[in-house]
């Protein structure tokens, strides 16, 4: 935690806090008016999308997440595919704690900042778990 604090990482969630059932209700309602539930990359909505599919993965892991089996099926019966797919490489496992820090190093550097965004490729879903 305190290599993380020395980094300057910011530890709040970027984005004015919603609650579950209002998000749910942003996505019914995106539904409602595109006829789909797969929001442009880098919305709130898609954003909020991949969180969930990460608490699902964790929850599996045996983490002790804040998600019950109802809202599961809820965003199920929207026609959210919920469950993960396997990485593009194939590669399941987690990156050691010390090599995904140095990743948030090297993102610190080019971007001036650590927000990085939940939709980044593997060090997103890290950066996510560090602040939950």
């Amino acid at each position: 935690m305190q290599k993380l604090t020395d980094l300057g990482f910011n530890f709040r969630m970027a984005e004015p806090y919603r609650t579950w059932d209002e998000r749910l209700e942003e996505i019914r309602l995106f539904k409602e008016e595109s006829g789909h539930v797969k929001p442009q990359k880098e919305s709130s909505l898609y954003n909020w999308i991949a969180e969930q599919r990460l608490k699902y993965k964790m929850r599996k892991e045996g983490k002790n997440i804040r998600m019950t089996d109802e809202q599961f099926q809820q965003l199920e019966d929207l026609g959210i595919a919920i469950k993960p797919k396997a990485g593009k490489d194939g590669h399941t496992e987690p990156k050691p704690w010390e090599y995904q820090f140095k990743q948030l190093c090297d993102y610190k550097e080019f971007y001036g900042n650590t927000l990085v965004p939940i939709t980044y490729p593997v060090l997103g879903e890290w950066v996510y778990r560090q602040r939950v």
